[in-house]
């Protein structure tokens, strides 16, 4: 009667947590177009237009997405050391060195740090004046929807890593890809804007926009690396 009571009991907690990663799956899906949604009804209405993002810098947007990028970074290197530390490939740990060394310069370009480096080597440039010199040196800062698209689309693709034994620490969680989707939408509508002119109201929706699939790519950068180190968490050195 106890073993019946037991297993009963097990039973219940397996399907407790079961339904509890379920319900967070399903939220986890929704949070990307809760995100658009809300970002088009704060644009749609003049007053509140400049709330969520202006075209100043330092605003709400882009201090999480520095906030998001930072945090990425620092979990990334901390992941590459756990991986070496439990004799995994050297370039899988150098991977991720890459991906935290990235997603830092990803974040100090939010802060602005481009302008602070080229004062230091321009002198007399103000800051104001130095902010183009460094976001116009390959002519890509009006081309950043190109690394948005391609980032969602690798990202997509990233998820079939699973089907290969030794690429499936690579593989893109499942729970990732409504936010990957979502991301490939608006960066690929703003990608046909740069064939096809669109009306102003529009135009101006996506440009202001970007500062937001910006945001969700710093979300969805620092949810792949957490998903990735829950992944070892049972493995200690």
């Amino acid at each position: 009667m106890a073993d019946e009571l037991g297993t009963t009991e097990r039973e219940r907690q397996l399907h407790e947590q079961e339904r509890r990663t379920a319900a967070a799956r399903r939220l986890l899906a929704i949070v990307p177009i809760a995100l658009v949604v809300i970002f088009t009804i704060l644009w749609a209405i003049p007053a509140t237009r400049e709330l969520a993002t202006g075209r100043h810098e330092a605003n709400p947007v882009e201090l999480l997405t520095f906030v998001f990028m930072l945090i990425t970074g620092f979990m990334a290197w901390g992941l590459a050391a756990r991986l070496y530390r439990l004799g995994q490939p050297l370039w899988l740990a150098l991977l991720f060195v890459f991906l935290g060394l990235g997603a830092l310069v990803v974040a100090l370009d939010e802060v602005a740090w481009g302008r602070v480096f080229v004062t230091m080597f321009e002198g007399g440039l103000s800051a104001r004046g130095a902010e183009p010199a460094a976001v116009n040196l390959t002519g890509l800062r009006d081309r950043t929807e190109i690394f948005r698209f391609t980032f969602a689309v690798l990202g997509i693709l990233g998820a079939f890593l699973d089907r290969w034994r030794r690429l499936q620490i690579l593989a893109v969680p499942v729970q990732l890809l409504p936010w990957l989707v979502v991301i490939a939408i608006v960066s690929g509508i703003d990608l046909v804007g740069d064939v096809v002119r669109f009306s102003g109201d529009l135009q101006d929706f996506l440009l202001r926009s970007s500062e937001l699939i910006e945001m969700m790519i710093g979300m969805v950068a620092m949810l792949y690396v957490y998903f990735k180190r829950r992944d070892l968490w049972w493995r200690i050195p």
